[in-house]
Parts: structure tokens; sequence; C-alpha cells
């Protein structure tokens, strides 16, 4: 029983040792014109990391989180590129109070502490310090249903610091869209979490949350998004999914709930030329009995070479309505010259075979029709967009830049 006693007592007395051991690196920020009253970021030699931030009447914020064998070989890195066990004692003279820093690291033969308000050769290890600091205060924004702190931490396109670990914000995003309602709210949560996944993984996410659902409006995104085009790109198939659930006569009649909405994905599917969804706007196409060239039929146009040959049979059908019809898209087609200045044009390439169709065929039809066709309304029409699609045709895409 006392041998039992005197080991128990011996292995506590190492756990209180182990607890009370120093961290690896210490760093304290306090004082100067930040907003922070005091921050720091305490790391330990197994990588386990507790980050503190203290804003001028603020609610304090307290985060732990774990570096991985990489993310803390990157910290040895910074600290050996840096210099920092070398670093001068002496501060040099800063005009402004940049506040004061003081950096602690105790390795297994050495250990330095220093005190330090400006020093640019340290920045680069400082800034690793600070993304750690903004995911924390992203993570307790999260957390409040605050999403502007972690778009800052995630988005490429923001200015803000970024997080340290972006991807530990997957899941956390993941359950707090499971719930939200707010549209604006859904829209930068999502925006966060498509650059922190795969095109395929956010696809089938949002499909998850919609396919059987009565709140896809809220999961809508557009070209205005800042969203990586990958990921806009895999989402095609389930909006083009939505749409054929649609008949013509449903998204053409105005007072009929979820028109908008339905619109607004035929006019992406174009925007953004997805072809697999050409076989539908041919088939509203084929379906409407006015001269419309606008939202719906106008996506037909944006389908680069492919909606050209589609187009072209259409100039000599019997029916007015679709000769006029295809002019007009095919002067819209036109437009999607990368030279011409119109939002959302096709590539080079894809615009450089559109020239030769336009040139062989489209052209020459329009030539004869405008001279021969039995309507007035086409022969005018016809004429009209034969100069405009030349003119257009011939822009240089050096324009475009």
């Amino acid at each position: 029983m006392l041998r039992f006693l005197l080991v128990t007592v011996c292995l506590a007395a190492q756990t209180v040792h182990a607890d009370e051991e120093k961290p690896f690196l210490f760093y304290k920020f306090q004082g100067g014109y930040s907003p922070y009253k005091e921050i720091t970021v305490t790391i330990k030699a197994s990588g386990e990391t507790r980050v503190t931030a203290q804003k001028h009447k603020q609610p304090r914020v307290d985060y732990t989180t774990e570096l991985s064998p990489e993310e803390f070989a990157a910290l040895r890195t910074l600290l050996i590129a840096t210099d920092f066990f070398a670093q001068p004692d002496k501060e040099a003279q800063f005009a402004t109070d940049a506040g004061q820093s003081e950096l602690s690291v105790t390795e297994e033969k050495r250990s330095r502490k220093l005190l330090f308000r400006h020093r640019p050769s340290l920045d680069p290890l400082c800034q690793f310090f600070w993304r750690l600091q903004a995911q924390a205060e992203a993570f307790q924004s999260l957390s409040d249903g605050n999403l502007y702190s972690v778009v800052g931490a995630i988005v490429p396109s923001d200015s803000r610091t970024k997080a340290l670990q972006s991807d530990r914000f997957k899941a956390p995003l993941k359950n707090y869209l499971e719930t939200a309602q707010d549209r604006r709210q859904i829209r930068l949560a999502l925006q966060a979490l498509s650059w922190i996944t795969r095109p395929e993984e956010f696809a089938g996410f949002v499909s998850l949350r919609t396919i059987n659902s009565d709140n896809r409006e809220l999961f809508f995104l557009d070209l205005t998004s800042d969203i990586p085009k990958s990921h806009l790109e895999a989402l095609c198939p389930l909006y083009l999914a939505f749409l054929k659930e649609k008949s013509y006569t449903e998204v053409t009649e105005p007072s009929n709930p979820g028109n908008a909405f339905t619109l607004s994905i035929a006019r992406f599917l174009g925007e953004i030329h997805y072809q697999p969804a050409l076989p539908i706007f041919l088939q509203w196409f084929e379906i409407n009995t006015k001269p419309l060239i606008q939202t719906p039929l106008a996506p037909l146009a944006a389908m680069g070479t492919p909606s050209l040959h589609a187009l072209i049979p259409k100039l000599e059908d019997p029916n007015e309505i679709y000769r006029l019809n295809a002019i007009g898209l095919l002067t819209i087609a036109a437009r999607t010259n990368p030279g011409s200045g119109y939002s959302n044009p096709v590539s080079r390439s894809e615009y450089e075979k559109m020239k030769t169709v336009f040139k062989d065929r489209v052209l020459p039809k329009l030539s004869a029709m405008s001279q021969s066709d039995v309507s007035e309304k086409v022969r005018s029409q016809a004429a009209e967009a034969m100069k405009e699609i030349a003119t257009e045709i011939t822009k240089n895409f050096a324009i475009a830049n």
C-alpha cells in the first residue's frame, strides 16, 4: 500500500510539473493605437495553442486549437528565418506608438525573451500569431451568428488578415447553414465555405440542403458572389434540375410564385455558358409564341458555337416569330465577343470558332433574308442584325482588357 501511495504521489507530481512546464512559445501584444488592449498566443511543444484577445470595452476572446506537425514546423522555420535568437536587444527608435510586443521561446537547450515595439525583421513571425488571432476572433463571431469576420478570415479577395487554419471552419459553417434562414448571412457563409471545400463537396452540400426543400432561393448563388468559378460551375447540374421541374408556362407567368427565382436560375446558366442547359432553352424557344428574346430565351444565345448551330435552322422556319427571335438571339450571341465590353463573354478560343460560323453561315443567310424574306419585319431585322454582327465579330479582343 505504501509503495502504491508513493507511486501515485510521484505520478501526480510529474503531472503537475508537466502542466506547469513553460510553453514552447509565448507572444503578447499590448498598447499602441491598435483596437486591442491585449493579445496573447501560447503554443506548447505538443502543438496545443491558446489565443486570447481583449478589445477595448468588448468581451474577451479565449480560443484553443492545435497546430499540425507541418504548421509547427513552419513556425520553427520562421524562428530560424527571422534570426529570432540573434535579434539585438536594443530597440530602434520608432516615431509612433506601435504598442509593445513580448516574445518568448523556450527550446531544450536555450531560451530567449524579447521585448520590442517595431521590428520589421520579425514581421513574418508575428504574422503567424496575428493569423491565429484572426482565426480566434472569426470563430467567436461565428458562434455569435456574425459571418463578416469569418469571410474576412477566409476569402482571398478580402483585405483582412487570414486565418492560419481556414479548414477548421468547414464543420462549424456547415452546422450553421443547417438551420440558418437569413439570406444575407447564408450567402456569406456559403462564400466562406466555398474557399475551403472542393467544388464537388460544396455542390453536394448545397444539394443536400435544397434538393427536397422549400428554401432553395435562400441558397441560390450567382456570378456576383465572391465564390470560385469552379464551385459555381459545380452547382450547374443542380440548378438545371430545378429548371426542369418548371414548365415554360410557369416560368413566363408573372403572377406565378417563384417565377423570379426560376428566371434567375435560367439567367445564371446562360451567364456561365452551361451548354448542357441548351436543350431546355431550345425547348422554351419552340414553345414561345411571342417576339421575345430576353429572359427566359436570352440564355439560348450564351452557349457559344452550340448556340449558333441550334439557332441557324430557325432562320428558315415558316413561323415568323421563330425567324425574328432567332435573328435577335444570334445578334445577342455576337455580343459575347470578349472585346465587345459586354458582361460574361465567352472565351477567346470559343469566339474564334463562333466568328467562322458567323462569317460562313449566319451573315450570308441574313443577307439573303434581308432581301427576299416574305415578312417585312424579318427583312428589316435581318438587315439591322447583319450590320451589328459584322461589327461585333471584327472587334479586337484587347478592348476587353
